[in-house]
C-alpha cells in the first residue's frame, strides 16, 4: 500500500476506478447479450412428392427462399423407407 502514497494514488480514487471497472464489466455481460439478435428457429420439413408432374425448380425455390426452413425430399414410391415410424417427432407433415 505504500506505493499508492508514493505515486499520489488515494485509496478512494483506486476504489472508484475498481467500481467503475466492475460496473462496465457487468454492463457488458448483461446488456450486450440482450441486444443481440435472437436466432430464428429452424423447422425441419419433409417434402413428399409423387403421383403427378410439377415445376420442380420453382417448387423447391419456394422452400429455399423461406427463412428458417430446412427440408429433405422424398419421392413416393421410391423413397418409402424414409417414411418410418417415429419420424413425425422431428418433421412437420403437410
Amino acid at each position: 500500500m505504500d506505493y499508492m502514497w508514493r505515486f499520489g494514488i488515494n485509496h478512494l480514487f483506486l476504489e472508484l476506478i475498481m467500481r467503475t471497472l466492475l460496473a462496465a464489466v457487468l454492463f457488458f455481460f448483461t446488456v450486450f447479450p440482450l441486444l443481440a439478435e435472437e436466432p430464428k428457429p429452424t423447422f425441419n420439413v419433409l417434402i413428399v412428392t409423387g403421383g403427378h408432374g410439377y415445376d420442380q425448380p420453382n417448387f423447391y425455390k419456394m422452400f429455399d427462399e423461406m427463412p428458417g426452413i430446412r427440408y429433405d425430399k422424398a419421392e413416393v414410391p421410391k423413397d418409402m423407407n424414409v417414411l418410418a415410424p417415429g419420424l413425425e417427432k422431428n418433421t412437420i407433415w403437410c
